[in-house]
């Protein structure tokens, strides 16, 4: 662990009120094991927190899965989300340990892995290195210095904000669609009886609790703006478990309750891992509705582009 031993390494006291907010969650775990991994997690959240908003980067903790209870029940997870950026994955470094674990419900939908390591009694944590590379064991001596991560950071913020002026908005994070079927939603994907509440006749399929069947939809509405006028449409994605490694998934774009028909010359795209377009479609003057149907192993990623004029919408799926 030569190399491990002569990066900069930043630590970070644990406060009371780190501990109390880890055992809060912790207290939520009816699982011995799930509880004291939760715990750790926390601690390593609020230590990478600390850490960015010590070098002035924003982040969104509260709009992290780490701090969801719904979410710490059926996932090993320790993300914060870095504002403009996307989420980073804190994970927790026992004392000795000399590899960083990456859980695999976490490997898809991260800009980066930070390590964090604690003290026997838990007063400090020392925040080790990261990494980019989404494997289930990484090597401590083979993490990036920690000193790079904010350079890395802003690398990304750069990306992000030099994006063409014609784009609407185009996001680099994906969203885990195995976490949907935990019922562990991302900020902005509601229920679609919440989003048609007013015009129920919109609700062509509604959520079920059958677990045998595991289906789950959740709507978002997206504003296009141009200059002459501002669309409102909904985009609606549906899966079903067709098996441990499948699902079947239903891209819907409907037009907003107010509005009967979607926009002419409004395109859809679905773009394969390769960034390929495998369906696409044009709204005629008569469409409501556009639909497309696939099936997605585990692990695949795909996208979904939504064009209108030099407006262009895009949101990226791992299944």
């Amino acid at each position: 662990m030569n190399q491990l031993q002569a990066s900069i390494t930043f630590p970070v006291p644990l406060s009371f009120s780190a501990h109390a907010r880890a055992e809060e969650f912790r207290r939520q775990q009816s699982n011995p094991q799930t509880a004291k991994q939760v715990y750790l997690n926390t601690l390593a959240v609020y230590a990478v927190d600390f850490y960015l908003r010590c070098l002035g980067i924003d982040t969104a903790i509260a709009q992290s899965d780490s701090q969801n209870p719904l979410c710490l029940k059926f996932m090993n997870v320790a993300d914060l989300v870095v504002q403009s950026i996307g989420k980073l994955e804190c994970r927790p470094v026992l004392p000795g340990a000399d590899t960083l674990e990456i859980p695999a419900e976490v490997q898809a939908d991260r800009v980066g892995y930070v390590a964090v390591q604690f003290d026997q009694a838990l007063k400090q944590a020392q925040i080790l290195g990261f990494t980019t590379t989404a494997t289930a064991t990484i090597p401590l001596d083979q993490l990036q210095s920690i000193d790079a991560l904010p350079e890395y950071l802003q690398q990304l913020r750069s990306i992000a904000s030099s994006e063409s002026p014609v784009l609407d908005r185009v996001n680099l994070r994906q969203i885990n669609l195995r976490k949907w079927l935990d019922n562990c939603f991302e900020t902005g994907w509601q229920d679609l009886q919440m989003i048609f509440s007013s015009n129920p006749s919109k609700l062509a399929f509604r959520s079920t609790d059958n677990a045998a069947q595991r289906i789950v939809e959740r709507g978002k509405l997206l504003q296009l703006t141009t200059p002459q006028t501002t669309t409102e449409i909904l985009l609606q994605i549906t899966l079903k478990a067709a098996s441990e490694n499948d699902m079947n998934v239903k891209v819907q774009i409907l037009s907003s309750s107010d509005q009967k028909y979607l926009p002419v010359d409004l395109q859809v795209r679905i773009l394969d891992n390769h960034q390929i377009a495998v369906m696409q479609a044009v709204a005629a003057p008569t469409n409501q509705n556009m639909e497309f149907n696939f099936t997605a192993q585990l692990n695949e990623r795909f996208s979904v582009e939504i064009h209108l004029g030099e407006i262009l919408f895009s949101e990226n799926f791992v299944a």
